[in-house]
């Protein structure tokens, strides 16, 4: 049934010839090329598990552009100079177009709706299975190995192109990907937290996140609040992790970053208060792996969505033995992380005449933009 489905939304897109007219989905959308994947996957002749499928899939975009063509997707200096600075940027153009966020956005609803009977749902490195029926969050960790859309999306030059960008123009690995659904009304506040916290089998801190908005997301709505400049803090080192207590409402949530702090910190807190990113849908935001962010919960009449996409540079390294990823390739302690289970997105290397731009740092006295400070 989930097959027949997701066979017939792609057959419903490769008959319409409306073409949204933005930068990602002019280059991108190529809806000619959408029908030859579904026939292959009709024939059997997609694999099982999409991580063994080099390259995008083409049900979300098509095919990726020839080398030639990636210029386009070239972040200005100072969006790249204002990431390193404050520790997350929000990208100034959307990354998905109306149709691609749909696509998305159904592919996160058969998740929410039927992980349990998912015929995938083996690939999966997590879920709240716990919180199937009735739960405020829905979480799941490992799509792009199950989902057609989700598969594409990691590849989209939209996003790898900023992040090689951020990486010191590096070759951009897929770490993981994550989804999440608010539900209306009572999605909770997700406290804070940096991204590195869990990644500390891996080394250096070579890492990004991308967040896309598959609905319009605000401070009523799970979005992101973010503490600017905290990945500058302890020279660092972790901050202590707050646990999620739901007997807090989200101002006692969010006031928990006082717990953790020390009087430096709080001075500079003071000074630069946590800034809530409001986010359109289809736009993206990247976040450094150290910098200090919560969510808002959802007080929405609908539900809030979202994927989280983790990417990593060339040079990444296990720190433990064992798989990395529950079900994946065991490493030994010290070896670069590389292999199916994590994919190479984007090497500036591939593409010709490519001018990528100078990644390093400038510190600025700029307030921070597209976002607004928190009470």
């Amino acid at each position: 049934m989930y097959s027949g489905r997701l066979v017939n939304s792609c057959l419903r897109r490769i008959s319409s010839t409306s073409i949204a007219p933005q930068r990602c989905a002019s280059t991108l959308l190529l809806p000619c090329r959408w029908k030859s994947y579904v026939l292959k996957f009709l024939r059997g002749q997609l694999p099982e598990d999409l991580k063994d499928l080099n390259g995008a899939l083409g049900c979300l975009y098509g095919t990726l552009p020839d080398v030639d063509e990636f210029g386009q997707f070239v972040i200005a200096p100072e969006v790249v100079e204002r990431f390193h600075q404050l520790g997350y940027v929000k990208l100034p153009h959307p990354v998905l177009d109306a149709q691609q966020i749909d696509k998305l956005a159904d592919e996160v609803n058969e998740l929410a709706n039927n992980v349990e009977h998912h015929p995938k749902t083996e690939k999966l490195y997590a879920t709240s299975l716990a919180d199937l029926t009735g739960g405020p969050l829905f979480y799941c960790q490992g799509q792009w190995r199950a989902s057609w859309g989700m598969h594409d999306l990691i590849y989209l030059p939209t996003i790898t192109v900023a992040a090689s960008q951020v990486l010191g123009n590096s070759l951009v690995r897929l770490w993981y990907d994550e989804v999440f659904m608010k539900e209306a009304r009572k999605g909770p506040c997700v406290p804070w937290q940096q991204n590195y916290a869990r990644w500390q089998h891996t080394k250096p801190v070579n890492h990004v996140t991308v967040m896309i908005a598959l609905d319009t997301m605000n401070k009523d709505r799970g979005a992101p609040c973010l503490v600017p400049g905290s990945h500058r803090w302890r020279d660092g080192d972790l901050l202590p992790a707050v646990p999620y207590d739901p007997s807090k409402d989200e101002a006692q949530q969010l006031n928990t970053i006082w717990d953790i702090i020390n009087e430096e910190e709080s001075e500079v807190l003071m000074d630069t208060p946590p800034v809530t990113v409001d986010m359109k849908r289809g736009e993206a935001l990247l976040i450094h792996p150290l910098t200090l962010f919560a969510t808002h919960g959802n007080r929405s009449l609908d539900a809030a969505r979202c994927c989280f996409i983790h990417y990593m540079g060339e040079k990444t390294y296990a720190t433990q033995n064992g798989p990395l990823l529950p079900h994946t390739t065991k490493f030994q302690a010290g070896a670069m992380i590389q292999g199916p289970f994590y994919p190479v997105v984007f090497d500036p290397a591939m593409t010709e005449e490519l001018s990528m731009l100078p990644p390093g740092p400038t510190p600025s006295n700029d307030n921070p933009g597209e976002a607004r400070a928190d009470p």
